[in-house]
């Protein structure tokens, strides 16, 4: 299935995934440091750029197979101009998910250059996020680890972040960007 070219093809595009506390987040805002001209652009499930969304924003069909895709295009269009994007999520069950709706809305996904899976065990990552039980997480890594192997980026990189403190995954993270945008 191809892919809507919305998104300016000299933009870079390194996206990272993860489960809530596996450290994605902050590894973007401490790579933001110390790439020049990069810019954070969240996917997630909020802070939507169609400003209604926000009202009827559920786990809904009509959410899901209708208003997500517009909600999509209006990201999409917000990205051309950009020269490094450093992605903050994307929801993971538009990969994990095998129905009609879910490969469609990969369409209106944006392509990536490189795929950063965060990544830590499920007693590491409670630690983080105590809310959350143990078999929760360890569903959500399966779901992240499922994305990243599924997910069609040219270049998939695992960090781990329990091994790894927030400086010396930027440290990896930058790494691999610089080595892949050279080339």
């Amino acid at each position: 299935m191809g892919r809507f070219k919305i998104v300016k093809k000299n933009t870079f595009r390194a996206l990272f995934i993860g489960t809530d506390g596996s450290g994605k987040s902050s590894l973007v805002e401490a790579c933001l440091k110390d790439i020049p001209n990069a810019e954070c652009f969240y996917y997630g499930l909020k802070d939507y750029k169609t400003p209604f969304l926000d009202k009827v924003s559920s786990d809904g069909f009509i959410f899901r197979y209708v208003l997500f895709p517009i909600e999509c295009i209006a990201r999409n269009v917000s990205l051309r101009n950009k020269r490094m994007l450093l992605i903050d999520r994307m929801p993971g069950w538009i990969y994990t998910r095998s129905n009609l709706g879910s490969r469609m809305l990969r369409l209106f996904l944006p392509r990536v250059d490189i795929l950063f899976l965060c990544d830590a065990d499920e007693d590491i990552i409670f630690k983080r996020k105590p809310e959350r039980s143990i078999e929760s997480l360890r569903n959500d890594r399966k779901k992240w680890h499922d994305f990243y192997r599924i997910f069609p980026a040219p270049k998939k990189i695992i960090i781990d972040t329990a091994k790894n403190n927030v400086e010396q995954a930027s440290a990896i993270a930058i790494l691999e960007i610089g080595q892949y945008h050279e080339n």
